[in-house]
């Protein structure tokens, strides 16, 4: 089929998903690509019992032709359903993907990796044009794009929110995807009985955006300033920064160096 929207991909139900064979994740947005790879991954197992996961690096398929197709026909040690995820971040690697593509396989659920892909990619192309997989490209988020992801995570709650509030929760961490999880898991904490949030749960609960000190603080601790990047992340935290959204911002940073490499 054709592409479909990252934000789309999220909120469909194991039941969804399992009417397709697999699902390719690409795009210079890793960060987002990591996230939807962990929601696919753990809806699946934890929605079907006994599913078995293996995970993939692209020097697994490549030391070994035929290797992905023999994981995704194999029997499952543990259930009878398994579910394979791999990073094809290599050409060689994306070969073999298209190799058992068009064998194919039944029982199993493919969860493909990627940095970013052009139209013309045969990976790319072959996802896209197949009824029985999916493709999510995955790039920048705009704050309206962001704000809706916000506003369906309080809608499984059975809670809503205006767009307004919505926006005002992405600006508060400005704009970033990391550490919007984290506020939104603090304003469910908080609404208790709440059906409808507002600008002043918002403004009582969600941290104010510190992105230039949080920046601040990344490049001192990559530059071997730990003192200083200790100092930093104290200062941030006296003024009521959470400890986790320094910590997912080093580990973003590092994913993002780790991506150039």
């Amino acid at each position: 089929m054709a592409g479909v929207k990252p934000e789309a991909l999220s909120r469909l139900s194991a039941a969804a998903l399992t009417k397709y064979k697999g699902v390719l994740l690409f795009g210079p947005n890793w960060d987002l690509v990591q996230r939807l790879k962990a929601t696919v991954v753990l809806g699946l197992s934890d929605a079907i019992d006994g599913a078995e996961i293996v995970r993939l690096a692209a020097a697994d398929v490549e030391a070994e032709a035929g290797r992905l197709l023999e994981e995704l026909q194999g029997i499952s040690l543990f259930g009878a359903f398994k579910i394979v995820a791999l990073d094809a971040s290599s050409q060689a690697a994306q070969r073999e993907c298209i190799s058992a593509t068009s064998v194919g396989w039944k029982d199993a659920f493919l969860v493909l990796t990627s940095g970013d892909l052009k139209k013309s990619a045969p990976l790319r192309k072959e996802f896209e044009a197949s009824p029985e997989l999916l493709a999510a490209a995955c790039y920048e988020q705009s704050p309206q794009e962001l704000a809706a992801v916000v506003r369906d995570r309080l809608a499984g709650f059975g809670i809503t929110a205006p767009p307004e509030v919505c926006l005002a929760v992405v600006e508060g961490v400005a704009g970033n995807a990391a550490l919007l999880e984290s506020e939104v898991d603090k304003l469910l904490s908080y609404a208790g009985d709440v059906v409808q949030l507002t600008l002043e749960h918002v403004e009582a609960v969600c941290t104010v955006s510190r992105s230039s000190s949080l920046d601040r603080v990344v490049d001192l601790a990559f530059s071997g300033q730990v003192e200083k990047a200790l100092t930093g992340v104290r200062e941030l935290h006296s003024e009521g920064a959470s400890g986790t959204g320094s910590l997912i911002a080093l580990c973003n940073h590092l994913l993002m160096i780790c991506e150039m490499a």
